[in-house]
């Protein structure tokens, strides 16, 4: 039997949240939750989860600062990171690829999408 794969996904957006956590959890991984940045770091250091799904706009900590301090840390700087925005701009992508987000996806997206890159950034 295969070892399912663990992922956090961060979002401040409940809604969003619990929706992404059942769908990824129908496909087999194993979800991990954080409503914010500090919350993710936290979660990221203690469970190494395998991939990080990552919105940008968070309150008190926003995603392109979380994943400068995910890139930064040894215990978590080759967990691969997918920024999750809707903001769809060139201007946004290239933000997140400079705080060291290794892939990018605007919303709205497909959960077929973003399971397409978690898997992706796991064969990488």
């Amino acid at each position: 039997m295969k070892k399912s794969k663990r992922v956090l996904v961060v979002d401040d957006d409940k809604q969003l949240l619990k929706q992404l956590e059942k769908q990824l959890k129908e496909k087999g991984y194993e979800v991990s939750v954080a409503a914010n940045g500090k919350e993710a770091l936290k979660k990221a250091e203690k469970e190494t989860p395998d991939v990080i799904t990552l919105d940008v706009m968070m309150p008190e900590m926003d995603g392109y600062e979380t994943c400068f301090h995910l890139k930064e840390n040894p215990g978590t700087n080759k967990i691969p990171v997918i920024m999750l925005t809707s903001r769809g701009k060139m201007k946004a992508k290239l933000a997140s690829f400079s705080f060291g987000a290794d892939y990018y996806i605007a919303k709205p997206f497909e959960v077929e999408e973003l399971v397409d890159l978690m898997e992706k950034a796991l064969a990488a």
